[in-house]
């Protein structure tokens, strides 16, 4: 299950999957294993690997006064489906934001203060700012994930006023669902 010995793969799964059975037995390491070695594929891809996993974080706007996403219930099954943790960054202190948002791969979220927070990504890490239909004036954050290296992506929401300062706005789950399902197999 491992692979065939004609690999050249052969040796580092070998000692992969007997690190992995040294607490476990076959069939309960067989998913971890072939889940693990999807992700890093060889040694050197290992040595290349952060010790932090990468997280996928959506920026709530839940306790903001203006521009809040009407339907955010809806977005929640895309959310558990794509491993996305709802953060709170004025919740947190400069340290908790800086630690959090510098293990983000994926930060998301409506345009507002939190997606400021990019600051702190690594390089070649991934923005998704949901925007406002109609609003063609607010590109500070396309201009800043450009300045800091990093892979910029945004949807548009419908807003509910003319006012975009003020406006709540409606995302579409389905296209929120299918724009994450391209950013993460293209940042495979």
């Amino acid at each position: 299950w491992r692979i065939s010995k004609s690999s050249k793969k052969n040796q580092y799964y070998r000692i992969l999957s007997e690190f992995m059975l040294q607490q476990s037995q076959v069939k309960t390491v067989i998913p971890y294993f072939e889940s693990f070695v999807h992700k890093v594929p060889n040694l050197k891809a290992l040595s290349k690997s952060s010790s932090v996993p990468k997280k996928n974080l959506w920026i709530s706007r839940e306790f903001a006064r203006h521009r809040k996403i009407t339907n955010y219930k809806e977005l929640n099954p895309v959310f558990e489906e794509y491993n996305f943790k709802v953060v709170y960054p004025e919740k947190n202190s400069l340290i908790e934001n800086i630690n959090l948002f510098k293990s983000a791969e994926i930060v998301a979220g409506l345009h507002g203060a939190g997606l400021v927070n990019m600051l702190y990504m690594e390089e070649k890490t991934n923005v998704l700012e949901i925007r406002r239909e109609g609003d063609s004036h607010n590109n500070c954050y396309f201009t800043l994930s450009s300045e800091l290296n990093l892979n910029y992506y945004y949807i548009n929401s419908i807003p509910d006023q003319e006012d975009l300062y003020l406006a709540n706005s409606y995302l579409n789950p389905k296209i929120l669902a299918q724009t994450l399902e391209n950013l993460i197999n293209n940042s495979r």
